[in-house]
């Protein structure tokens, strides 16, 4: 009995869209850890360090947490600590933000 190549080919592509999905489940959180870095400098920016200070210092750490965990591997943990930290980051930018606009008026 001959064999199809195709059978060949099909392994070949489930195999690849397995590896696919895994990735995108279980991958490094390296883009959420950008997005809240990012959000951590524009609350600096804005100085949250000085008027948010509780906010900014808890996503400063929940962001190191992140990096921390992304390095060992556990990534479903260091992607939930980045978005924690992208939020307490915006939280600070937006408290700083309201404090600069009431001074002004």
């Amino acid at each position: 009995m001959k064999k199809s190549g195709y059978s060949g080919i099909i392994l070949i592509v489930a195999l690849f869209s397995t590896g696919m999905l895994i990735s995108s489940c279980g991958g490094p959180a390296d883009a959420e850890i950008e997005e809240a870095q990012i959000a951590l400098d524009d609350a600096m920016a804005m100085g949250a360090d000085e008027h948010s200070p509780r906010k900014f210092d808890k996503a400063r750490t929940q962001l190191a947490d992140a990096k921390m965990l992304n390095d060992k591997g556990e990534y479903k943990k260091a992607k939930d600590k980045a978005d924690l930290a992208k939020l307490n980051a915006e939280k600070a930018y937006e408290d700083a933000e309201r404090l600069e606009e009431s001074r002004t008026e």
